[in-house]
């Protein structure tokens, strides 16, 4: 995990040439997915997206119930968020907070990487399931954080949006 932390592809994939696990999770959960979305490490990525295993590795959490793309949003990792999402990792998942990647975004103030899954976002809230209980709304917590980026760029969507 090292090695991957520090952003070192070569010692990575030497690493892996003779023998070592890197989709193997750290004690607290951590596994190299997370390391390279926190470190916005497209390149590591990359690689470890070319060598996962079987089920889903993009959506194990960490011991806080964060995915890999928790990471990258939180950290307002857009590179890192968009090529997890094309892989596959879902911005729907809820960590032990019961919060999801793109409430996480919210939450962060991160209007930019909002505005880039905003397509992907509508399409999750316009499809919810009427019986799933919503954790917060989004304005509600753009609203309780001290950024108005994103509660700006949510009103105006609202102000867009048929009635």
């Amino acid at each position: 995990m090292w090695a991957a932390h520090s952003g070192s592809l070569e010692i990575v994939q030497e690493l892996i040439a003779n023998g070592a696990d890197m989709m193997k999770a750290k004690g607290d959960g951590i596994t190299v997915f997370h390391m390279a979305a926190s470190n916005n490490d497209i390149h590591m990525l990359d690689y470890a997206l070319g060598l996962k295993r079987h089920g889903n590795d993009l959506e194990l959490k960490n011991e806080d119930g964060w995915t890999p793309a928790h990471m990258a949003g939180i950290l307002n990792n857009f590179d890192s968020l968009n090529l997890l999402i094309e892989n596959g990792a879902s911005i729907s998942t809820k960590n032990k907070n019961g919060l999801s990647v793109y409430e996480e975004i919210v939450r962060s103030d991160n209007a930019d990487l909002l505005e880039c899954i905003y397509p992907e976002l509508k399409r999750i809230i316009y499809n919810r399931d009427p019986n799933e209980k919503a954790s917060f709304g989004l304005l509600h917590l753009a609203a309780g954080n001290n950024g108005p980026k994103v509660l700006n760029y949510l009103l105006s969507k609202v102000k867009e949006a048929p009635n």
